[in-house]
């Protein structure tokens, strides 16, 4: 599958489009310019749906200012994955003002990870018309939206030790994914913990991420702060996260997990304001299976 986000709409009138300075040129007016070349934008963002397929390529539109004779362009390519990859020139055709240059998406591109590519335009040397320099490179960033499949594996005898202090271990379901999209990292939630442990203060639906090894040993939890499913009067949501800065752990012995955390609390999606020490320490009777 092919996406053509990028398209030549000024090809048609390339004539007009460089015989002025008017806003929205990508390059100046001059006599006898030389040929010059330029991206219409200079950047594009793709998020592709859970339930679509991850292209296979996408198409970069390339223009210059004259369409006499052939001409082949360097092209400098850049990117934090070998997932996409991308020649190093473009070769516009005879009485052409515009070519397309195919950033080759791989096959093993996974859902929940953001591609990012740079490319960068060489321009002949010596030409008075010179290409707005927001013209000259183009930014793809590329995701697909990840759909965690969670199933269920045991339950978690647990204990807050600071915020509730239930002297009762108090079963909560665990749930774990597969199709995390880190080789050999698996995901795991406690369902709505403090909905269980206090169902009369906090709402359902407040679920705390962590992550797995192979072995199910943790390796932290999946996002710095999650909500806890509590609002109070005057500070806002409630929060808890593992921030080092506040001597935060969180580990297991086999299939005993303590999470020496902190609270937080704000109004806003993430916390503001640090407010005391939270341990939840549970038994997993899941673990390992």
């Amino acid at each position: 599958m092919k996406l053509n986000k990028i398209t030549a709409y000024f090809a048609a009138f390339a004539a007009l489009a460089f015989a002025s300075c008017s806003e929205g040129q990508y390059w100046d007016e001059a006599s006898n310019p030389g040929e010059v070349y330029a991206f219409a934008k200079p950047a594009e963002t793709i998020s592709i749906p859970a339930n679509e397929a991850i292209p296979t390529s996408y198409s970069v539109t390339i223009s210059r200012n004259v369409n006499v004779g052939s001409a082949t362009v360097p092209v400098e390519f850049k990117s934090n994955s070998d997932v996409l990859t991308g020649p190093s020139s473009i070769t516009f055709e005879d009485g052409s003002y515009s070519a397309d240059y195919v950033i080759n998406i791989a096959t093993n591109a996974k859902a929940g990870i953001d591609y990012s590519a740079d490319i960068t335009l060489a321009q002949p040397e010596n030409v008075i018309t010179h290409v707005k320099a927001e013209n000259l490179k183009f930014a793809l960033k590329l995701s697909k939206v990840l759909v965690l499949e969670w199933y269920d594996k045991g339950v978690a005898k647990t204990y807050s030790l600071n915020w509730v202090g239930n002297e009762d271990a108090v079963e909560i379901p665990v749930q774990q994914a597969d199709n995390y999209p880190q080789d050999g990292v698996y995901i795991c939630r406690l369902m709505s913990p403090y909905w269980y442990l206090e169902p009369e203060y906090a709402t359902q639906g407040a679920n705390i991420e962590f992550l797995v090894d192979e072995n199910d040993n943790v390796l932290g939890l999946a996002s710095p702060w999650q909500l806890i499913g509590e609002y109070v009067d005057g500070y806002g949501n409630f929060f808890i996260g593992c921030p080092a800065s506040q001597g935060c752990s969180f580990t297991n012995e086999g299939d005993i997990f303590t999470l020496a955390g902190f609270l937080a609390y704000g109004t806003s999606a993430s916390p503001s304001y640090y407010y005391d020490p939270e341990t939840l320490k549970f038994q997993w009777t899941g673990y390992g299976k």
